[in-house]
């Protein structure tokens, strides 16, 4: 959450300081079309794991039953079956989420997004269930892939504007 007001902020004070408001719709066309992919993804959470969430209320008791007809009706025990998909499931709506903002990419970025996305599918026909494993799972596709996408910006982007 934080860091998603902390990038909204940033494209704010930089539409703000350019010329025209082309910039600012351009940042608003962009939100606009990573939007159904973070909301796919807050989705996926919530069904995947939503029988667990009174457990993240540190204990506090709260009248969840009122709550849990918004859940789709998941087992306990098939909630705990699901939780290990959620690092691919995540992986391949990152990757949608480039898709859909590709134009504003250089040409080179769909290849993070077929990461993301194979990635995913890898991922799932794997089915590793172990912590460790979805910690493993994470940490090569969501760190390799970033470093991808910041390389690839970087080399595109960065380093022409540097020459000007």
């Amino acid at each position: 959450m934080a860091s998603t007001a902390i990038a909204i902020l940033e494209m704010k004070i930089r539409a703000g300081s350019g010329a025209s408001q082309l910039h600012w719709k351009m940042h608003f066309n962009l939100g606009r079309q990573l939007l159904p992919s973070l909301v796919v993804g807050a989705v996926l959470t919530w069904v995947f794991c939503g029988n667990q969430w009174p457990m993240l209320s540190g204990g506090q008791d709260h009248d969840w039953a009122a709550h849990r007809s918004l859940v789709p009706p998941v087992s306990s025990s098939a909630a705990g079956c699901l939780y290990h998909l959620l690092p691919a499931m995540w992986s391949m709506v990152y990757g949608l989420g480039i898709v859909s903002c590709v134009q504003h990419l250089p040409v080179a970025a769909r290849w993070v997004a077929a990461w993301f996305i194979l990635g995913g599918i890898i991922c799932v026909a794997l089915e590793q269930r172990s912590v460790m494993r979805l910690n493993q799972q994470m940490a090569i596709l969501f760190g390799g892939g970033q470093m991808l996408l910041g390389a690839i910006l970087f080399w595109n982007m960065e380093r022409r504007d540097g020459k000007k």
